[in-house]
């Protein structure tokens, strides 16, 4: 027998015949937690004892509610659950993306410094020919290749030097190199 239903036995005889024959119904969770509010337990007893159709009427649209209820805030709770879920996700890779972001003024952006000593690359080119190679390039290549081997300079600082993008800067170097590896080439042979 359902023991959540004890107190009602010996109300009136049809209950207690109702109770004894639906062992098995009443026993479901989603009836224990509705049989377990006063105002749908008494809706119940009235239901079973009476013959009135109202309070069977009573009883349904009760129910029909408390499901209802139970089924939004089922829907309402795994909403939540997956929002949630999601909303850690995009958390996690967002500190993946961006680990600190810091808002104080003391935090400056690196900026390039020129080397304390700067040499210039004609003077410590020891072979020969790669010095007349050197001399064959246009101002513009050397000055290219003296920046980024000698300088140690990055191809988008010095776009911001010369106003380029960093793509015309890689391809005068390329250009340069090219140039100086034709020139050797053509001596050795």
């Amino acid at each position: 027998m359902a023991y959540y239903l004890s107190h009602l036995l010996g109300k009136c005889p049809q209950l207690d015949c109702y109770i004894h024959t639906h062992k098995q119904a009443l026993s479901s969770p989603v009836l224990r937690q509705f049989l377990a509010d006063p105002h749908h337990c008494s809706l119940f007893t009235a239901a079973v004892c009476q013959t009135e159709e109202t309070s069977g009427e009573a009883l349904n649209q009760a129910f029909i509610q408390f499901r209802e209820e139970k089924k939004l805030t089922a829907y309402i709770l795994k909403s939540l659950h997956w929002h949630a879920v999601q909303f850690d996700k995009k958390q996690r890779k967002r500190e993946a993306v961006h680990p600190l972001i810091v808002d104080s003024d003391t935090w400056e952006e690196p900026v390039w410094e020129p080397p304390q000593h700067s040499r210039f690359l004609a003077e410590e080119l020891e072979s020969r020919t790669l010095y007349a190679a050197y001399q064959s390039l246009t101002p513009h290549q050397q000055w290219i290749l003296q920046k980024s081997y000698a300088e140690q300079m990055r191809d988008i600082d010095l776009s911001f030097l010369t106003n380029v993008t960093p793509q015309a800067v890689y391809r005068s170097r390329r250009q340069g190199l090219s140039k100086l590896y034709a020139y050797i080439t053509a001596s050795i042979h």
